[in-house]
């Protein structure tokens, strides 16, 4: 299980330095120094066959030579030493690895690449639970087993995070900055390249250690999507709150630029989409990451986003209302019974508003009693109270009224609740001996980052819960697997784009609403299949060279009669020769003209890492302008459909914006729940989908998808 190779990595009998070197500054050397310096007490044995001794120490000549067999291997040798280390160490009882080097495809050259595919077949044939390469050790504190080799690190201890980065060099900041906020990592992984073990291995490590309450991830590649999902739902069902920070975009590739959805995402709105729906927060800086660990660690998110503020000052109250306002935080209405609660806590003076101002420090009865009505109005699931705290004593009213938030939460509240500083401020002794006190409640920076981090909190929980109410996903309709099937034989080693009826053809068998449309051979049958339909009609080219027709000319609409038809025909000939000469024309499509509504958009990209992507929007030209579009994950469930709807422009034209006729919601959440069925069953087969337009029409009648596109991946 990869849960023991991690344990065997952070939890090791003895630690063999490989590549040991007195240099000045050498990793080995310091990495030797932090683990007398924090105390490991397992056998730490240099490795360097050029040397006798080292540190005034033995130093050994290979594995064999060792006092007992070796159990961890810190490889501080170049790139293609690493394999034999590895196989030698291996063969010799080790059950783990870190490997120090880089050169192993982070650059994407080829050399680099193959060398990490060597690495990952060492790494498979030995059954090492191997760290990095291109990593910068690690730090565990209830092993004492410190490999980062930095003596910047001040304190180490067995707190409530946990740290999984991609970057080595944000260690010794982060523990420092998580040591100021008394929420020390029990655990720093340093992963690297993670080619070997990766964030989903450690993850599902930390989530089983009773001490971890939050783990921060800084991600630049998800590597392993699926194991790392299941990693995350595994988190959230032990207790443990996943944040994370992940950068880097994503180039969809050739495949997914043939349709207007490829430009659409890159990894952070594929990893919002998948990842979010998983259970991780995701924060855009290191900062806010720390705060929403400040947040999760000491209060369970709340039930709701229902959010009710307490201040003692006006001019805070509009700072406040702004803030949340930018961080499209909602503050509920206070119900009536609340408000005369208010009131008579205040007096006459009083304004119960949210936030509600107190308009002084009040006495502590007060103080308590506006606590008592906020947390029992039943909109609300989270108190957040503005509170400053002293820098020097003798301000005892307020330190009254923070002992007494103190008594209020430790007896249990209703609803969990966090406090906030007014702005940013340096807090003294005294300061934080007040803090200490509040120590199981969040104490979170200013109101601008409080309400960012916040927004991103509850985000995450909708997600989440979202995804929950989903349950299984509904089957596919009879016949879908066998258009799958059929689909499959046309991929190849390249990229390939269906044409528009067999692109149809297979959306519609998973439930895609179409209009009436017949294929023709030639202009003759196209006119045939115009009477069949009745007129009006629309005739289009039919050619997989020919992702999108407007361009080219490719397409006649509110055609009346047949003679219409054939010189549509005609035209349409003559003006994708004069666009592309060696665009292959099969054929015409012909369907009904169908009018009567607004244009959305349907996508699917397959994102290099989270793999499939559901896409909402604005159709038309408006996607590509605008870009009004929302994502969601393979399978999707109704209540997911209905939130990718409501964060678009597009779903205010759909509900009637000022005073317009409602559109056929129903219709466009079937239609975004088909395209979630087919991106859960079609997998690695499909590098994209665009549907655009999907014609939204008024309510009761339905929405047709008129265009369609799937470009089928490249199979090896």
């Amino acid at each position: 299980m990869s849960s023991d190779k991690v344990e065997a990595l952070l939890h090791p009998r003895n630690i063999v330095l490989v590549g040991a070197s007195d240099r000045p500054r050498h990793w080995s050397g310091r990495v030797k120094e932090n683990l007398a310096r924090f105390g490991y007490t397992g056998g730490v044995y240099p490795v360097n066959p050029r040397r006798e001794e080292i540190w005034g120490e033995p130093c050994y000549a290979d594995f064999s030579a060792l006092p007992e067999a070796p159990d961890h291997i810190v490889s501080f040798v170049p790139a293609d030493a690493v394999f034999g280390v590895l196989e030698d160490g291996a063969a010799a009882g080790a059950r783990s690895a870190l490997v120090f080097a880089g050169g192993f495809g982070e650059g994407d050259d080829a050399e680099g690449r193959a060398r990490a595919e060597k690495l990952r077949r060492v790494i498979a044939r030995t059954g090492l639970g191997v760290c990095g390469p291109n990593c910068m050790g690690n730090v565990a504190a209830p092993s004492r087993a410190i490999t980062l080799p930095d003596d910047g690190l001040e304190q180490i201890e067995a707190g409530p995070t946990a740290v999984i980065a991609q970057s080595g060099g944000l260690c010794v900041a982060l523990n420092r900055l998580l040591y100021s906020r008394g929420l020390m990592p029990s655990y720093m992984v340093s992963a690297g390249n993670q080619v070997g073990l990766a964030a989903g291995d450690y993850l599902r490590f930390m989530a089983a250690q009773p001490q971890v309450k939050a783990v921060l991830l800084y991600l630049e590649q998800v590597v392993r999507a699926d194991d790392f999902l299941s990693a995350c739902r595994e988190a959230r069902a032990a207790g443990k709150a996943v944040v994370a920070v992940k950068i880097g975009g994503s180039d969809a590739g050739r495949a997914a630029a043939l349709a207007h959805t490829g430009s659409l995402a890159g990894s952070i709105d594929a990893f919002d989409a998948v990842a979010g729906a998983a259970g991780v927060v995701r924060l855009d800086c290191m900062e806010d990451a720390v705060e929403a660990l400040e947040f999760l660690t000491r209060i369970d998110p709340p039930k709701g986003p229902g959010i009710a503020v307490m201040t003692n000052s006006g001019a805070l109250t509009s700072l406040i209302s702004e803030s949340a306002a930018r961080a499209g935080v909602d503050l509920v209405t206070l119900s009536a019974p609340t408000k005369a609660k208010i009131a008579e806590a205040l007096g006459p003076l009083a304004n119960p508003a949210n936030p509600l101002d107190t308009r002084a420090t009040v006495v502590s009865e007060a103080h308590t009693a506006c606590m008592d009505a906020l947390a029992g109005d039943p909109a609300v699931d989270l108190l957040l109270m503005a509170e400053e705290l002293p820098l020097v004593p003798g301000i005892e009213r307020k330190e009254q009224n923070l002992a007494a938030i103190g008594r209020w939460t430790e007896r249990g509240g209703p609803v969990p609740v966090a406090l906030f500083a007014p702005m940013a401020q340096t807090l003294t002794d005294h300061a934080k001996g007040l803090r200490d006190r509040l120590g199981h409640l969040p104490y979170l920076s200013e109101p601008d980052r409080a309400f960012r981090v916040l927004g991103r909190i509850l985000a995450a929980e909708g997600r989440t819960a979202r995804a929950a109410a989903a349950g299984p996903e509904t089957p596919a309709p009879a016949g879908a697997a066998r258009h799958l099937a059929d689909a499959a034989k046309r991929a190849g080693p390249e990229p390939r784009a269906l044409d528009e009826a067999q692109s149809k053809a297979l959306l519609g068998a998973f439930g895609l609403p179409l209009a009436r449309e017949v294929q023709a051979a030639d202009a003759g049958a196209a006119r045939a299949a115009a009477e069949e339909i009745g007129y009006p009609v629309v005739v289009k080219a039919l050619s997989s060279d020919l992702p999108h027709k407007s361009e080219a000319g490719a397409i006649a609409l509110n055609l009346a009669d047949g003679d219409a038809v054939s010189a549509a025909c005609d035209r349409i000939a003559a003006n994708v020769a004069a666009f592309d000469r060696d665009a292959k024309i099969d054929g015409f499509l012909v369907a009904e003209f169908v009018t009567g509504g607004t244009e959305l958009a349907l996508g699917l990209i397959r994102d290099p890492e989270m793999g499939p992507v559901v896409m909402f929007g604005s159709g038309g030209i408006m996607v590509e302008l605008y870009k009004d579009v929302a994502f969601g994950r393979p399978g999707l469930g109704r209540a997911e459909a209905e939130a990718m709807i409501e964060a678009t422009r597009a779903g205010r034209i759909i509900a009637g914006f000022r005073g317009a006729p409602a559109l056929d919601r129903e219709a466009v959440i079937e239609a975004i729940l088909a395209l979630g069925r087919f991106a859960g069953d079609a997998g690695a087969l499909i590098a994209a989908v665009d549907v655009n337009p999907l014609l939204a029409r008024p309510e009761g009648r339905g929405a047709v998808a008129l265009d369609a596109l799937v470009v089928l991946a490249a199979q090896t």
